[in-house]
């Protein structure tokens, strides 16, 4: 990267014009800073690390702090001068138009994911009060009680849009995560629309579960077609694994075992324990540790009711299970690289062997 001095030297030796030196510093600044957004991702010595693009340095962390404060205090400011409606437009077309500096120009991660959460989520707020929503605070409840479908379906498709356009713009991967988090309001939305919230009601974990099966499909269709993780592939899938693991999870769990059930039984916690072990073991398979991470809360519980029915710790079952949980994840964690070369090695077999991310020699 040229020196100011050294461009400065330049201009009074009548090289170049002020002008050219002013552009050729805002190029090698620009290629200086710009992190793998628009372009295929630095490779990576072990897709096994799971590496993703977040931050450069604090320099981003501190910007992040300013936007999410500015967003914030926006859509605050909005809703209390002209109502939750325009207030929510409003705090959406402020983030579209900093994501053109942080995303377009500076090409910086961390701020632009702030600028489209903020603008997904604005946009939908907004399109929801528009549609008989009646603000903030019933607005994202609204889906998990089931009532006000058009409101919540029209949030729904107005974020996904949202979240679709920044992410055609400046290809960023949170983006897609984004879309896929939207589709949920669309699917609620229209199908307590279309069967009413009791019959849905019925069905939802079902819904909940093909959804979240869509999601990792898509997210696996990425994987597959880059093993090595090299390009920005990669990091669509990681955020498309990361939205898919809990609701795959949650409805496998709530199906099987019982929704809303607050106290496992024996029985419920051996099987969750199993379905916990089963999902560990795809997530070794496929090297994302997104849907080993969702159901840890489930494996805690399931543990400390075990260890509860056999009272075999007296009052010190939140203790052992924390230890017994954190333990796993420890070994797991440290082991994550001989243990998955011995399964994709011995249990997998076939082309899918070929298409999985190699498994570390180390």
């Amino acid at each position: 990267m040229p020196m100011a001095s050294d461009l400065a030297a330049a201009v009074d030796a009548g090289i170049i014009t002020r002008e050219q030196a002013d552009k050729i510093a805002a190029l090698a600044e620009a290629r200086a800073i710009a992190p793998a957004m628009a372009a295929p991702a630095e490779p990576v010595s072990d897709p096994d690390e799971e590496s993703f693009h977040f931050a450069r340095g604090f320099q981003d962390v501190f910007l992040t702090i300013g936007i999410a404060l500015l967003l914030v205090g926006a859509g605050i400011g909005g809703t209390m001068v002209a109502g939750p409606g325009a207030g929510a437009l409003g705090g959406a077309v402020l983030a579209f138009a900093l994501a053109w500096h942080f995303a377009r120009r500076r090409r910086l991660v961390l701020p632009s994911i702030a600028l489209a959460l903020g603008f997904a989520v604005f946009a939908g707020v907004a399109a929801a009060v528009g549609l008989g929503g009646e603000g903030w605070r019933n607005i994202l409840p609204m889906a998990g009680r089931f009532d006000g479908p058009i409101p919540v379906f029209g949030g729904g498709v107005a974020a996904g849009v949202a979240a679709a356009i920044f992410f055609a713009l400046y290809r960023l991967p949170f983006a897609l995560g984004l879309v896929a988090v939207a589709m949920l309001y669309v699917v609620i939305g229209s199908l307590t629309l279309i069967l009413g919230p009791a019959v849905f009601a019925g069905i939802a974990m079902y819904a909940l579960l093909v959804l979240g099966l869509i999601v990792f499909a898509v997210a696996m269709a990425f994987d597959l077609s880059d093993p090595k993780r090299r390009t920005l592939r990669s990091d669509y899938a990681f955020w498309l694994h990361l939205v898919a693991a809990p609701m795959i999870v949650h409805s496998i769990i709530a199906l099987l075992v019982g929704s809303g059930r607050m106290a496992f039984s024996l029985e419920d916690s051996i099987l969750v324990i199993a379905i916990v072990v089963v999902l560990g073991f795809v997530a070794l398979v496929i090297d994302r540790r997104a849907l080993l991470v969702a159901g840890l809360g489930y494996l805690a519980f399931a543990i400390g009711r075990l260890l509860s029915i056999a009272d075999i710790v007296g009052g010190g079952g939140v203790a052992v299970t924390l230890l017994l949980v954190g333990a796993t994840v420890v070994v797991v964690g440290a082991g994550w690289r001989p243990i998955r070369r011995w399964v994709v090695t011995n249990l997998v077999t076939g082309g899918l062997r070929l298409r999985l991310p190699p498994a570390s020699l180390a």
